[in-house]
């Protein structure tokens, strides 16, 4: 591991900068999982970044207008890196009902965020790393 990481600052694939006082570094956490062939032999190292939606639904929870209210947070590993609360924009007419809103909303905003962290990552260096594990 330690291999790799001095081969990715000698490529200067990125620059090391002093954490800025009164600032926490957010934590991430790296799933690793060992793919093996029919003997037990380890064939390839898969890694994937964990990503998680919460989502919570309050029905009619606006006195004024009686629409439900929703309340999302995404974590990444296990920092919160988004949450909003939001009015919806249809009545619903149970509870039931606004749970359902509410996970779809989730399910919505996991696909844009997961596409966006697609967008961000450097495919090719994952790979390069993939590859030189499984020389290891």
């Amino acid at each position: 591991m330690q291999e790799e990481l001095n081969v990715m600052q000698e490529r200067k694939v990125w620059h090391l900068v002093d954490l800025p006082p009164n600032i926490d570094p957010i934590g991430c956490r790296w799933v690793f999982a060992l793919k093996r062939n029919e003997m037990g032999e380890v064939v390839r190292y898969k890694a994937r970044l964990v990503g998680q939606v919460f989502s919570d639904s309050d029905f009619a929870a606006c006195r004024d207008d009686r629409v439900s209210m929703g309340r999302q947070i995404i974590f990444i590993g296990q920092a919160p890196i988004m949450w909003r609360t939001f009015k919806k924009k249809c009545i619903s007419l149970s509870t039931i009902e606004a749970e359902f809103i509410a996970l779809t909303e989730a399910a919505k905003e996991m696909t844009w965020f997961d596409r966006i962290l697609g967008e961000c990552r450097d495919r090719k260096i994952i790979e390069e790393i993939q590859e030189k594990s499984t020389l290891c």
